[in-house]
């Protein structure tokens, strides 16, 4: 026994003294699949993943004939390819979708905008079975057959399917417009928005609670205000409910990019905001069910430049996180990513600076039940230019772990959308510069592999009726109860000993 102890003592104490990180969470590549159409321009948007682990993709792949096309991609668990499946429009030119969604029957829905026979742009919303059969096409051409483009999409747990973009209409330029489809495709209501300056209205983000309600968030050209948030809610039927305005002091430009709505109807926006003497600042707002202002933070970097928000998203506790890219003091552009609390009391703010001491841009954010941040983006790289950068941090800000990816091309591997199941695996997709093959989607699963598990009672009386997995208290003795107290704990199986900290 003295020597067994003597074993798990010594494995604590390597542990500590050399990978400190790993005590926490390791991360490593379970697959990597790259896709690439006709050696061309190849870039992902959007992914998600389903309740079964599968993997969806969409973005656009150029195809000699028809040009740009949307293409979206099927994978199961292992990465193995289910189905792919192109759009081209009538217009036979650019078609880029922008937004994916998988509903709980694994209907796929896809948006974006569509080069249409002399309707120039239009919305091209489609819904695929989970089988990759197309069951319907919607396209939305606006009144002047001028540029129409869809950015964001939603769907209910009735199957109703909802879009924003903006279109151009003569005299208001571009005004946002919002669509609602039933479950057969059918048009349920459109409405427009054109803002007080008559000029550009651009949505970028779209929500729907549990009672139908509609919200929209993005940028409107003011009246004597340039460019402002502009945020609205309508009803199930798409009654306008209220319209809020976000300009700053300065009546400069201001940019909503994301939107979140929690379950109490508090609405959360965020975005770039010039400031008065720190030029752009994230602005992030919380407003109430009615549209009123509850508070406001402006964040400015350490540049006192350029910090613009790409990113929002609200945990069941109210705490509100946000992520971009901040102009630092002599390290270029950071990834900088803040959590507040429910009251906008910043809680932390944790910058990332690469290896280069040079750009990196954050795109995307994701939260898990946990209360654990993920930030991926693109990061400077010495030799290989750009690079995948993704990272975790735990609820107080800490960070777990990073992990970069490098294209086959060795040069420009740019993220745009991140996704983390209910397991714990990770998943990231964009743009990446293949070996002769220009650009390719590349799509990647991470899995963390615990060092420290902090587990729940009932999860450590599972292991324990495992056969052949043994648990030693911190001096080393074997534990044979199941019911334990509070503390760190060592288990012992065929294949490792892992260190396990118990939590009440």
């Amino acid at each position: 026994m003295k020597r067994n102890n003597l074993k798990i003592l010594l494995l604590f104490l390597l542990l500590i003294s050399f990978a400190p990180n790993l005590l926490f969470s390791q991360v490593d590549t379970a697959w990597v699949r790259r896709y690439d159409g006709e050696n061309d321009l190849d870039w992902a948007t959007a992914i998600f993943v389903d309740n079964n682990g599968n993997v969806y993709v969409t973005g656009c792949s150029c195809d000699t004939l028809t040009d740009l096309d949307y293409t979206t991609l099927k994978y199961d668990s292992n990465g193995n390819l289910l189905w792919e499946r192109r759009y081209n429009g009538p217009g036979n030119g650019e078609d880029v979708p922008y937004v994916l969604f998988v509903d709980n029957q694994g209907n796929v829905y896809v948006t974006g905008r569509s080069d249409g026979s002399g309707t120039y742009y239009d919305y091209a919303t489609l819904k695929y079975d989970a089988n990759g059969n197309l069951l319907w096409e919607r396209r939305y051409n606006g009144p002047e057959n001028s540029w129409d483009c869809a950015t964001s999409l939603f769907v209910d747990n009735y199957g109703n399917v909802y879009v924003t973009g903006f279109s151009f209409s003569s005299g208001t330029y571009e005004d946002y417009v919002t669509l609602k489809y039933d479950v057969n495709g059918n048009l349920l209501w459109e409405r427009r928005y054109n803002g007080p300056g008559n000029g550009y209205d651009e949505a970028n983000a779209l929500f729907v609670d549990n009672y139908g309600n509609v919200y929209v968030t993005g940028f409107s050209y003011g009246s004597g205000t340039w460019y402002d948030y502009a945020t609205l809610k309508y009803d199930a039927n798409g009654n306008l409910l209220w319209e809020r305005r976000y300009d700053t002091p300065r009546n400069g430009d201001d940019g909503a990019t994301s939107l979140f709505v929690d379950n109490f109807g508090n609405v959360y926006v965020t975005g770039y905001s010039l400031g008065s003497g720190t030029y752009y600042d994230y602005a992030t707002l919380k407003y109430d069910g009615n549209g009123n202002l509850l508070w406001e933070r402006r964040y400015n970097g350490l540049g006192n430049d350029k910090d613009y928000a790409a990113s929002l998203f609200v945990d069941n506790f109210g705490n509100v996180y946000v992520t971009g890219y901040s102009l630092g003091s002599g390290t270029s552009f950071d990834y900088a990513t803040l959590k507040y609390d429910a009251d906008g009391n910043l809680l932390w703010e944790r910058r990332y600076n690469g290896v280069e001491n040079d750009s990196d841009y954050a795109t995307s954010l994701f939260v898990d039940n946990d209360g654990n941040v993920y930030v991926t983006g693109f990061s400077k790289s010495s030799g290989t230019y750009y690079d995948y950068a993704t990272l975790k941090y735990d609820a107080n800000g800490n960070l777990l772990w990073e992990i970069r990816y490098n294209g086959s091309g060795n040069w420009y591997d740019s993220p745009t959308a991140l996704f983390v199941d209910n397991d714990g695996n990770v998943y990231v997709t964009g743009g990446s510069y293949g070996s002769n093959t220009y650009f390719d989607y590349a799509t990647i699963k991470y899995i963390q592999r615990p060092s420290i598990s902090e587990e729940k009672e009932n999860k450590i009386e599972k292991k324990l009726a495992k056969k052949g997995d043994k648990i030693y208290d911190i001096s080393g003795k074997l534990v044979k109860e199941k019911k334990l107290k509070k503390g760190i704990y060592f288990k012992e199986t065929e294949k490792e000993m892992k260190k396990i900290l118990i939590l009440k």
